[in-house]
C-alpha cells in the first residue's frame, strides 16, 4: 500500500507512563472511572487537533488554563485497523492485553509536542514549546508543515473548510483496516452500543424495588428488561466479532470477552433476586385471617384489612424517616470529610422500603364499599399529609449529604433522589387519582 500523505492526532493531558516497544510506542489508557472502564477506544483527529465543545474540554480547562499539554502525532502505518474514521474523530479499539494495562501501540513514527520540561520516552521525536495554547498550536503546525501536510481548521463535527483531500483520506483509512471501519460517528456505532451496556442500575434497584417503568409507562420486572437488552448485548459483541478479521479480534477480543463475562454475573445476580422478590410477594399474599364481623360480607372484611394496612403504613413513616435523619446528622457530625456511605445508605434502603409499603398499602385499596370509603376517605388524607412532609425531610437530609465532597458520596445521593423522584410521582398522581374517583365509588 502507498505511503499515507496525512497525519492523526491526539490530544492528551499526560502521557501516563506511555513507553517504546517493538511495534513502536505504546500509549496506555488510564482512565479508571466507570465510563472509562467501559470505553476500549482511542479517538484521533485527521489532519487537524481536536477542537473544545459544549461536550468536551480537551484543550483548555475551564478555567481557562492549558488542558491539553501534549499532542501525539503519528502516521497510520504503525496503527492496527481503524474501527470508525471521520474528520474530528477517528478510532481505535485497544490491545486488550499488554502488560497488564489496556492501551494502543501507534508505530515508530510519531512526534509528540511537548512543554519544554515534561519527559518523553527515550528514541520519540519531540518538539517543544515553552507556554500556553497559541505556543503549543504553533509546534503543531510547524510538524505539519515539516512533514509537507496540509493543516485542516475543525470545529466539533468535522473540518469548516474545504474538504480538501477528505475523500482520498476515508478511502485509505477504510482499505488500511481491510474494509472493516466504520464511516460516520462514534455515537450510535456498535462500539458506543457495547460502552454503554452495564447491569449494576439494576442489580442495585432491585434491592429495594422490583419493577422498571419503561418509557411507554409499563412496569415490568427488572429481571426481564435486563434479559431483554443483554440478548441485545450480545449480539453487537456477536456482530463486532464477526466485522473484525482473527488477527484483530486476537488482539482485542479479551476485553469483550471479560465484559460479557461481568454481564452476565450481573444478570444471574438480577434472576436471584428476582426470584427472592416472587418469594417474598407470594408470602405476602398469604394475610392473617380477617377479623370476623358481624353482619360483614367477606368484601367488607377485606376492604377494613386494606385499610389497616394503609393506617400501618402511615405510622411507619415518621419513625423511619427520623432513623434516616439521624443516620445522616451522625455521619456528618462524626466526620463530614469522609462520610461512611454505607451508614446511611442501609438506613434511607429501610425507609425506602416503608415509603414503598405505604404506596403498596394505598394501591391495595381499588373498590370499596360506602362504610369502608367513609374510614379510609380521613386515612388517606392524613397518609397524603405525612406522606408530602416526610418526603421534604428526606429531600432536605440528602440535599446535606449532596454538600460534601466524596464522589461516591454523591452518586450515592443521586441515585437517592433518583429513588425520592419516583416516590413524589406516586403522591402527585396516585392518590389524586384515589381522591377523584372515591365519589364516584360510593354505591347509591
Amino acid at each position: 500500500m502507498a505511503a499515507s500523505n496525512y497525519l492523526l492526532t491526539r490530544v492528551q493531558d499526560d502521557l501516563y507512563g506511555a513507553d517504546v516497544r517493538e511495534s513502536g510506542l505504546f500509549l496506555p489508557y488510564t482512565r479508571a472511572d466507570e465510563r472509562g472502564l467501559a470505553r476500549n477506544t482511542m479517538h484521533w483527529a485527521v489532519n487537524t487537533v481536536v477542537a473544545d465543545h459544549a461536550y468536551g474540554r480537551f484543550n483548555l480547562d475551564a478555567a481557562g488554563g492549558l488542558k491539553g499539554r501534549f499532542v501525539i502525532i503519528c502516521k497510520p502505518e504503525g496503527m492496527p485497523a481503524a474501527a470508525g474514521v471521520g474528520q474530528v474523530d477517528t478510532w481505535y479499539r485497544l490491545a486488550a492485553v499488554a502488560d497488564g494495562r489496556r492501551g494502543l501501540s501507534v508505530g515508530h513514527d510519531v512526534t509528540i509536542v511537548a512543554p519544554m520540561d515534561a519527559q518523553i520516552p527515550d528514541g520519540v521525536k519531540v518538539v517543544r514549546y515553552a507556554g500556553g495554547l497559541a505556543e503549543r498550536d504553533a509546534a503543531v503546525h510547524a510538524v505539519f508543515k515539516l512533514q509537507a501536510v496540509e493543516y485542516e481548521p475543525s470545529g466539533m463535527r468535522g473540518w469548516t473548510g474545504a474538504a480538501g483531500n477528505w475523500d482520498g483520506i476515508e478511502k485509505d483509512l477504510v482499505a488500511r483496516s481491510r474494509n472493516q471501519a466504520v464511516v460516520g460517528s462514534h455515537d450510535g456505532s456498535v462500539d458506543e452500543s457495547i460502552e454503554k451496556v452495564d447491569f449494576q442500575w439494576a442489580v442495585d434497584m432491585l434491592r429495594t424495588e422490583r419493577l422498571y417503568q419503561q418509557a411507554s409507562g409499563v412496569e415490568i420486572p427488572v429481571a426481564e428488561e435486563v434479559a431483554t437488552r443483554l440478548a441485545a448485548a450480545l449480539r453487537d459483541v456477536d456482530s463486532l466479532k464477526k466485522s473484525v478479521s482473527d488477527e484483530e479480534w486476537g488482539r482485542i477480543g479479551g476485553f469483550y470477552e471479560a465484559r460479557v463475562k461481568q454481564w452476565e454475573e450481573q444478570v444471574g445476580q438480577c434472576r436471584t433476586m428476582e426470584a427472592e422478590w416472587v418469594q417474598q410477594i407470594a408470602n405476602d399474599q398469604l394475610p392473617p385471617p380477617l377479623p370476623e364481623e358481624e353482619g360483614a360480607t367477606a368484601m367488607q372484611a377485606l376492604q377494613r384489612f386494606r385499610a389497616g394496612r394503609v393506617v400501618a403504613g402511615l405510622e411507619s413513616l415518621a419513625p423511619a424517616s427520623a432513623k434516616f435523619a439521624a443516620a445522616v446528622e451522625g455521619a456528618l457530625a462524626d466526620r463530614p470529610d469522609q462520610v461512611n456511605i454505607q451508614a446511611v445508605a442501609d438506613p434511607f434502603v429501610a425507609l425506602y422500603k416503608t415509603f414503598s409499603e405505604a404506596q403498596e398499602a394505598a394501591r391495595s385499596v381499588g373498590m370499596i364499599d360506602a362504610q369502608t370509603d367513609s374510614a379510609l376517605r380521613s386515612v388517606m388524607a392524613s397518609l397524603k399529609k405525612e406522606y408530602r412532609e416526610e418526603l421534604d425531610k428526606v429531600e432536605a437530609n440528602i440535599e446535606k449529604l449532596r454538600g460534601q465532597e466524596a464522589s461516591q458520596l454523591q452518586e450515592f445521593c443521586v441515585a437517592a433522589m433518583q429513588r425520592v423522584d419516583r416516590l413524589q410521582m406516586f403522591w402527585r398522581k396516585a392518590f389524586e387519582d384515589y381522591s377523584s374517583r372515591a365519589p364516584a365509588m360510593v354505591p347509591a
